[in-house]
């Protein structure tokens, strides 16, 4: 066992705090931003640059990753992929943050064209590729390690690190306090999705999937701002996407209930826990 997988046991609270600081400073950097002012007219150009830059700072938790004894989160089986099927609620979910009623009903429209848009979904797959390998790759496992023996010690986890990955995004308040209202509801509906993509890696034992998940669901969200003109939200949008996590949220306590817990233990090398 090397040093950093005793670390991540033995010395939880303190590898969990590591990588807390470590997130603030890679996922907190307005990275499009920044690319705006090296090419200010070239929305495409700008978003390669945050692309490249936000797939670089995912070197190191990819890197943890393996050090902690997830390895098994990469890799790809038959009983993973039998499992896919248990997620489709969950990418319902994302492909409806995507303004598909508005764009039908004429409320929104897509303005761009051409490479934009691939390098669009670029950006927004490196989006997922750094926060769902630090938050659902390096603090969730952390989390199960830190509430091991707790009662329902997983479904803790989930919680607890979700709220974390939620409670994120209070950092977009920084300049911007005139949106408050607007922040706490993000706050909100990132931990839902957090915990979203923290059941869809324990229902597949994978990593990709929760990543595929984010930068599918922040595609839809960022459409409007970055490709699109228009109303994000109308009232049967709203009514459909209230409607839709209810019905996934029973969903998904439901077959996190009725899961064996102990094969997540052992893809995460964590066979010391005893299954709850």
């Amino acid at each position: 066992m090397n040093n950093l997988k005793k670390s991540s046991k033995n010395e939880t609270g303190q590898m969990i705090l590591i990588v807390l600081l470590y997130a603030v400073g890679a996922v907190s950097v307005p990275y499009a931003k920044f690319a705006g002012y090296i090419a200010p007219d070239n929305n495409s150009v700008k978003f390669i640059i945050a692309f490249i830059c936000k797939v670089l700072c995912a070197v190191i938790p990819f890197i943890l990753i393996a050090d902690f004894g997830y390895s098994d989160l990469f890799k790809f089986s038959s009983y993973k992929f039998k499992r896919l099927l248990l997620i489709i609620p969950c990418l319902l979910v994302a492909v409806n943050n995507f303004p598909i009623l508005p764009m039908i009903s004429g409320e929104s429209h897509m303005t761009a064209t051409g490479i934009v848009i691939p390098c669009f979904v670029l950006y927004c797959l490196s989006i997922g590729i750094l926060e769902e390998s630090i938050f659902r790759g390096l603090i969730f496992p952390l989390f199960v390690i830190k509430f091991k023996k707790a009662k329902n010690g997983l479904f803790w986890a989930i919680i607890v690190s979700s709220a974390v990955f939620g409670g994120m995004h209070i950092i977009n308040l920084i300049g911007n306090w005139g949106a408050i209202g607007a922040v706490i509801t993000q706050i909100g509906y990132s931990f839902l999705i957090g915990a979203m993509c923290a059941a869809a890696m324990f229902f597949t034992e994978s990593i990709w999937i929760p990543i595929l998940l984010h930068a599918t669901f922040d595609f839809g969200g960022y459409f409007i701002e970055y490709l699109g003109s228009g109303n994000i939200w109308s009232t049967p949008e709203i009514i459909l996407t209230a409607v839709l996590a209810v019905i996934v949220i029973i969903y998904i306590l439901f077959i996190f209930i009725k899961a064996d817990k102990r094969h997540f233990y052992a893809c995460l090398n964590l066979t010391d826990i005893k299954s709850d």
